[in-house]
């Protein structure tokens, strides 16, 4: 997803894929997780890239359940998820524009940026992190994390934390799955059932794979499509389609069986 012209012709197959399938602009409502249910160089204007330790990852998590909203672009969605007053936003959309979806997911869901202690960047792709920046000046408490094979790949404007398959933040477990990008993560949260998969996985006219013309590596994607089917999960949260809140693993076992 290199350069203009690699965005524009994204930007026309999700728009042919998922005409009748994705809104436009749209906002989730809040709910438990059983309940609701390219383009320039990322972070355009950033100075560096690089890791540092996670401090936050040490701060007492609150024990509520975690619940989710969905701040959905033209044709890209991030997602907030929230567990009592603390928050953690995955994804970035775009561009610096997408801040203000954003936002409206945190404010009315009573959270604030100032409730968020880490942004999650479920791959390297522009259209996931183009937002970083804009996210980063308002969520002044957060540390941003992304897969460690990305992280080369993303320009922030605050050291970035890499993340591996297994690791834990925030009570959520991050799962590796590579293929759309080398360094490819899921956030998993085991008590709800919840997966946001990034673009493991799209939901366009359709449970799909990794959509084949932005695959790194088609095997590595299949497995894990599997990956995250052997979870069981009861909620899917795409990049790319609406969220999947019912049916979830029955619709999961058709893709592996057709993989």
């Amino acid at each position: 997803m290199k350069g203009t012209v690699h965005l524009l012709s994204r930007r026309q197959v999700l728009v042919d894929l998922g005409r009748g399938a994705i809104a436009v602009a749209v906002l989730g409502s809040a709910a438990a997780c059983t309940g609701e249910d390219s383009p320039p160089p990322a972070g355009a204007g950033s100075p560096t890239s690089g890791t540092s330790p996670v401090p936050s990852m040490t701060e007492p998590v609150p024990e509520d359940p975690v619940t989710w909203k969905r701040a959905g672009f033209a044709d890209v969605s991030a997602y907030v998820l929230l567990r009592g007053s603390q928050a953690v936003v995955v994804d970035t959309g775009e561009s610096e524009d997408a801040v203000g979806e954003i936002e409206k997911a945190l404010t009315t869901a009573g959270g604030s940026w100032d409730a968020v202690r880490h942004v999650i960047l479920t791959h390297q792709h522009p259209d996931h992190v183009g937002g970083l920046d804009a996210v980063l000046a308002r969520a002044t408490r957060a540390v941003p994390a992304v897969g460690e094979a990305d992280l080369s790949g993303v320009l922030s404007s605050r050291p970035l934390t890499p993340l591996h398959d297994g690791d834990e933040l925030f009570g959520l477990r991050i799962i590796g799955t590579p293929g759309h990008t080398p360094g490819h993560i899921s956030v998993h949260d085991p008590d709800t059932g919840l997966v946001v998969v990034g673009d493991a996985m799209v939901n366009l006219g359709g449970l799909s794979g990794s959509m084949p013309q932005y695959t790194a590596d088609p095997e590595q994607a299949a497995a894990s499509v599997r990956v995250v089917a052997k979870l069981r999960p009861r909620t899917l949260l795409f990049g790319h389609g609406d969220p999947m809140t019912r049916g979830t693993a029955k619709q999961l076992d058709q893709l592996v069986a057709s993989l």
